[in-house]
Parts: C-alpha cells; structure tokens; sequence
C-alpha cells in the first residue's frame, strides 16, 4: 500500500521542475493596456485568478519568459486597435 503525505498548515505549495513564475497573455479589448493583458503570476496566483473569473478561454498564451510574453501581448493589442 502506497505512503500517504500530510502537510502542514501554511506550507506552500511544492512546485518541481517548473519555474517559480511564469507569464500570462489573455485576448485584448479595444481599452486593453499591455498590462491588462500580459501578467507575471505564480502557481497560487494563477489559480485565484482562474478562481475570480479569469476564463481559460481568454488565454492566448503562457510564457515562462516575459519580454516574449510582452513582445506578443503588444501585437495582440495592435491588431486588436487596427
């Protein structure tokens, strides 16, 4: 039979292999700001942000590197606004 772990209150979540933060580049609207579309987030982050509304339809994309999360968020926004 297999070993069960418990964890203690107000020990964080384990995260393995995955960087610590990542990017998230959700569609723009016509009034959309870079940074309402492109945000750097952790894994709890992440889930209260999908927790309050944020629908995983609207995400274009996920990025560990930021400057390529912002380099596609801001030509989203251009295309968007042409």
């Amino acid at each position: 039979m297999g070993r069960m772990f418990r964890f203690g209150k107000g020990v964080g979540m384990k995260v393995v292999g995955m960087p610590e933060t990542f990017w998230v580049v959700t569609t723009p609207t016509a009034n959309s700001e870079l940074g309402d579309v492109c945000f750097q987030v952790d894994f709890r982050t992440y889930a209260l942000q999908i927790r309050g509304g944020l629908e995983v339809e609207s995400i274009v994309a996920i990025y560990s590197d930021g400057e390529a999360a912002k380099e596609i968020a801001t030509k989203l926004i251009e295309v968007w606004r042409n």
